[in-house]
């Protein structure tokens, strides 16, 4: 039970961290927006921060149509429902239950063909940046609870492991002929 645990720790982890790297690409382009926004860059200087910005919107994507564990896709849409066995007996007290949807492609971030290759564009993909940054957050707080509890069966399960094994050291040891 305990390794289950453990298994699914790293299952939700591996999504974590795919979504960390797609949270700090939003805020990267959040930053090349704000410049770009800023009549301090001519076109030509507007059309070199657009093609980093472009490039990391592609990586974005990337991120969420290739994260998987084992062949399960993490975060592009696909919809699963995980029953992680943590415990030691049949009843469903023994199990935690997850269902993982986050799709956190481009597309349905809101930011899948933005641009910021002029001034307007450029302020105008502030909003949806923002709002994509929200759409992260809230898939990395659904993995962070599950994860929580998950870290709690764990210490839970270890410390049953570690009373059984003391309570039969104890029996063991005890001088049946003595008492």
């Amino acid at each position: 039970a305990k390794a289950n645990a453990e298994n699914a720790t790293s299952l939700v982890q591996h999504a974590e961290g795919a979504l960390n790297e797609q949270n700090n690409i939003l805020i990267r382009m959040r930053e090349l927006s704000v410049q770009a926004a800023s009549d301090t860059f001519s076109e030509t200087e507007r059309t070199f921060i657009n093609y980093e910005f472009e490039q990391l919107g592609q990586e974005l994507d990337r991120i969420a149509k290739t994260t998987r564990f084992g062949s399960q896709n993490l975060l592009d849409g696909t919809e699963r429902t995980y029953e992680f066995q943590v415990g030691s007996e049949k009843a469903e007290t023994s199990r935690i239950t997850y269902t993982q949807d986050a799709n956190t492609t481009a597309a349905e971030l809101g930011v899948e063909g933005l641009t910021v290759e002029d001034q307007s564009a450029a302020i105008d993909s502030l909003d949806a940046i923002d709002t994509a940054l929200e759409q992260i957050g809230g898939a990395r707080a659904k993995l962070g609870a599950v994860q929580s509890r998950l870290e709690y069966a764990i210490n839970n399960n270890q410390s049953q492991v570690e009373n059984l094994s003391s309570a039969y050291s104890k029996i063991a040891d005890t001088d049946v002929a003595r008492a």
